[in-house]
């Protein structure tokens, strides 16, 4: 009340002046929440593989199937703040489709008897060329994601012994890629 402004222009310019500073501050929350979130349950998820091994093929597809739950349940919760602009769309379609096709790729890889050693590799390669397509058509920046999948996936499949290591590691730093990304747009 105490600041005068000349016209209403000015007071216009000096309120979306403001706007970007508060959703910037805004968002570093938020990508610091989904960061620590998949961090956590990263870490939940490679303590019990590192204590029991990697899981059989079968309970191997259903570990995809929680992120692709979290996903879509995560989706439909958010799906008014997603449809604010066409990017989130594309970033939530990008990752159920990435998901998905994890999914798949480990069913098949079950019923062909294919052990987790040898799944791991083949679903890094398959999401780090998800993320090398969704750069060219959502953001740039996801093309850091590929590599990084990519060479686990290169690590993954000429040391197995790894691939779960290898697995943990690369889509961890690839999400947080992907968040960035997905907090730019």
């Amino acid at each position: 009340p105490d600041v005068r402004f000349a016209s209403m222009g000015a007071l216009l310019a000096a309120l979306e002046a403001g706007l970007p500073r508060e959703a910037a501050r805004a968002g570093l929350g938020q990508r610091a929440v989904v960061m620590g979130l998949i961090t956590a349950a990263s870490l939940v998820l490679f303590s019990l593989t590192r204590r029991f091994g990697l899981p059989p093929p079968w309970p191997l597809v259903g570990l995809a199937l929680v992120p692709l739950l979290f996903v879509g349940v995560a989706t439909a919760v958010m799906w008014k703040a997603l449809s604010r602009a066409p990017v989130n769309r594309s970033f939530a379609l990008m990752l159920t489709l990435m998901l998905g096709g994890q999914v798949l790729h480990r069913a098949v890889n079950a019923a062909a008897g294919i052990p987790a050693e040898r799944t791991l590799p083949g679903d890094l390669a398959l999401l780090s060329c998800a993320c090398a397509v969704a750069a060219l058509v959502t953001d740039r920046l996801l093309v850091w994601s590929a590599v990084v999948l990519g060479v686990g996936a290169v690590v993954a499949a000429s040391q197995p012994q790894w691939a779960g290591l290898a697995y943990f590691t690369c889509a961890n730093l690839s999400l947080a890629g992907l968040v960035v990304a997905w907090r730019r747009g």
